[in-house]
């Protein structure tokens, strides 16, 4: 399962990143929180496949969909 799966207003924890996804993209997620073990929060999906929102910590991002499904969760 990725933590495009978790359904609005759930958590889930991060178990690791997609190997194949490049390595500043990784870096820039691990940056913003998205590692391993971190919690993360569902917090809203937009219309039309758009970005998911997530709550990691005390920040919010939004992903799109094609990241989101790159992201395991336990």
């Amino acid at each position: 399962m990725t933590i495009c799966d978790v359904p609005v207003k759930q958590q889930a924890t991060i178990a690791r990143l997609c190997p194949s996804l490049d390595s500043a993209v990784a870096q820039r997620l691990e940056e913003m929180g998205f590692a391993e073990n971190a919690l993360i929060t569902c917090i809203r999906r937009t219309p039309f496949n758009g970005p998911i929102v997530y709550q990691v910590g005390d920040c919010v991002y939004s992903l799109e969909p094609a990241i989101a499904k790159r992201i395991y969760i336990a």
